[in-house]
């Protein structure tokens, strides 16, 4: 069993402290948070104005700068002030100034010559200690901008938040009543899934829901993932499932698992998640396999049925009319062959000309028959080309299970896995840190937000049909860390649920693995037919009579791998 790190939930809930936020896009579920052009342009000419007074103040303790020379750089400063806002198309903030902020070494070399005794020798110059300069009564920081406030509001309100648990019925025989310290991963794997069945109901709505303005759906949602046997994603059917996996109840569970327990429980429970889950071997997306998982065809409608089962109920009359013709043919020639031993040739001749009506009465209802099936196939036909049998998409889960690394996330796939972020059709990224298995959902700059499983709620009790408080389900903290110190064993989830969210996956997909180095994933236009290339390259050898397996040069082999 594998023991994490948790904390006890108590009713205040948790009091951790906001991460820091930089001045750049945030990134979540088809969402992009960016500051709005009227907050870069207030924050631009903050820097400007604060910049012009360190300027200044250098410049007066040092007595030796030329008034001229001040007065100029006012008034170009000034100019530019003033220009700024006519200008802001062409303005890059995020380059020209860094997110808004000042290194440490730029300010340190131009306090190098004369140092003052009220300046700080290395200031660190950000958004927050620019508005504290320019007032000290002013409290804004970045946290009050609008695109932050949105974004932790969406954090906190929106996304589903799945946590340990105690004092639940024990899984199956076991004496598992809670799974703090080793269900972090099927927390996560709940979390995500949950999140992927919201996504699957309200689809672009999303955005402007809440459990306040979509209580029945949340709800609705919520309840299939109670810790209880009956309910189709609990921590009770996961574990049971991981067991079938070869995963022992209270122990960890990998990303491969996890995604292997979703896929089987989202099948068995199609009919309330009306999804379909795609699974990848090896880190490689093929499109035809994945289309042909999605694309299903229309249902034929009633009154087509009609006319096929009218059509085979023709065939059926027409066989049994041919069946009694033939029985009776036959009864007749063996009673008129019984009664009469001497029959004479008119006798013989009327028997004969008897036979071939009914061989021909035979022959045509056969033939009848046959028109009958090909009539059907015609009309089948006829209906594919006219469109009553058009494909339909079925909403699409993707899951790529993936290590990036031994020890620790190798840095060639850093941008490369911030880069899927920026996917409209991401749902998160189940992994974690070393020990910890998280539920990243959010990147800016180089760091992920996630949602946080280790910490330790009590169980609901909740009857069959009744409501319960939704509130233990959305996390009022959010979380960042580096992407440097994400653990390498993780899996990445795409949600496609109509055709158009497919189209630009892919073709978002294609555009990353060509432009990037080191994607974290691949995508092919055909599944390889390995057993065809297997018989080709047999076929080869035998045809030149070449080498035998006891010529293949193993090493060489090995280092073309």
């Amino acid at each position: 069993m594998m023991n994490c790190l948790y904390l006890i939930r108590g009713a205040a809930g948790n009091t951790l402290a906001q991460p820091q936020f930089s001045n750049s896009p945030i990134w979540m579920f088809d969402n992009e948070y960016r500051p709005s052009l009227a907050e870069n342009l207030l924050k631009l000419n903050r820097l400007i104005t604060t910049i012009n007074n360190i300027n200044s103040n250098i410049g007066e303790n040092s007595g030796n700068i030329d008034p001229t020379a001040t007065t100029t750089t006012t008034t170009t400063t000034t100019t530019t002030t003033n220009t700024t806002i006519s200008s802001t198309d062409t303005l890059d903030f995020k380059n020209k100034t860094n997110d808004i902020g000042i290194s440490n070494e730029n300010v340190n070399n131009n306090n190098s010559e004369n140092s003052s005794s009220n300046i700080d020798p290395s200031p660190t110059i950000t958004p927050t200690s620019i508005n504290s300069q320019e007032n000290n009564n002013n409290n804004n920081n970045n946290q009050n901008q609008l695109f932050i406030k949105e974004f932790l509001n969406d954090f906190t309100t929106r996304v589903l938040w799945f946590t340990y648990r105690q004092g639940f019925p024990c899984i199956d025989n076991t004496m598992y009543d809670n799974d703090c310290g080793w269900g972090c991963m099927l927390r996560s794997g709940q979390m995500l899934l949950s999140n992927v069945l919201l996504h699957n109901i309200l689809g672009s709505d999303w955005k402007r829901s809440s459990s306040i303005t979509h209580p029945d759906v949340y709800n609705n949602i919520i309840s299939m993932f109670l810790d209880k046997p009956s309910a189709p994603f609990s921590i009770h059917n996961i574990a049971m499932e991981g067991q079938n996996l070869g995963k022992n109840i209270g122990e960890w569970f990998a990303p491969s698992i996890i995604s292997q327990a979703i896929k089987i429980l989202v099948s068995r429970n199609y009919g309330r998640c009306n999804i379909s889950v795609f699974i990848s071997e090896d880190g490689s997306l093929y499109i035809d396999q994945l289309l042909n998982i999605s694309s299903k065809k229309k249902k034929v409608s009633s009154a087509e049925q009609q006319i096929d089962s009218s059509s085979l109920s023709t065939t059926t009359t027409a066989t049994t009319t041919t069946t009694t013709t033939t029985t009776a043919a036959t009864t007749t020639t063996t009673t008129t062959a019984t009664a009469t031993d001497n029959m004479d040739d008119k006798i013989k001749e009327k028997h004969n000309e008897n036979v071939e009506n009914n061989k021909d009465n035979l022959d045509n209802n056969i033939i009848n028959k046959g028109s009958n099936v090909k009539e059907k196939e015609i009309k089948d036909q006829i209906n594919e080309n006219s469109g009553d049998n058009e494909e339909t998409w079925e909403p699409l889960l993707i899951l790529i299970p993936m290590r990036l690394g031994l020890d620790g996330l190798n840095s060639i796939y850093h941008s490369s896995l911030l880069e899927i972020f920026k996917f409209p059709q991401n749902l998160g990224v189940v992994g974690g840190k070393p020990r910890a298995s998280l539920y990243f959902i959010a990147a800016q700059d180089d760091n992920l937000f996630y949602l946080d499983p280790h910490t330790v709620q009590n169980h609901i009790e909740v009857e069959n049909g009744s409501k319960f408080p939704l509130n233990t389900f959305f996390c009022s903290t959010t979380k960042r860390t580096h992407v440097s110190e994400v653990d390498p064993s993780l899996v990445v989830a795409f949600f496609c649920k109509t055709k158009e969210d497919f189209n630009d996956f892919v073709e978002r997909s294609k555009k990353m693995t060509s432009q990037m180095e080191n994607p974290i994933f691949s995508i092919f236009d055909n599944e390889p037919d390995y057993d065809s290339s297997r018989d080709y390259e047999y076929e080869e050898i035998d045809e030149t009579g070449g080498e035998t397996s006891d010529d293949i040069d193993i090493e060489a082999d090995y280092h073309m791998m």
